[in-house]
């Protein structure tokens, strides 16, 4: 079973880079994060694969990967964004690695516990 806080030091990991990248100006005008999972904007491939470049050079201890959009659709987290001519759309996608696991109501945990888990997936999906 992984550690509670291995979300907590992906994300603080995560932040300190991004303050290097921000400190050595190159953090891309439009850079969004959920965790270790970030999204950006690049005007071509070639700036895009530059990038990647540099957030390769910034810790010996970690290897980031790049995808690239097909046919004007890029996954992301659990969405799927598209663009057309003018705008950017989103929906909802379900993994197939995706259980679908959740706290059955008439299960013996305490109603905290329940209500947790109804504000974090609102939270997850206003969020996205």
């Amino acid at each position: 079973m992984g550690s509670p806080f291995g979300p907590l030091m992906a994300n603080t990991f995560m932040c300190s880079l991004a303050e290097q990248l921000k400190l050595r100006d190159k953090l891309p005008s439009y850079y969004k994060r959920y965790v270790d999972d970030t999204s950006t904007v690049m005007k071509d491939e070639v700036s895009a694969y530059s990038f990647l470049h540099v957030l390769n050079d910034l810790h010996p201890s970690i290897s980031f990967t790049m995808k690239l959009p097909t046919e004007n659709t890029f996954p992301f987290l659990d969405m799927v964004l598209r663009k057309d001519s003018q705008n950017i759309s989103s929906s909802v996608i379900v993994t197939p690695t995706n259980a679908v696991l959740l706290l059955h109501y008439y299960s013996h945990f305490d109603n905290r516990y329940k209500k947790s888990l109804i504000y974090t997936m609102l939270d997850r999906a206003f969020k996205l």
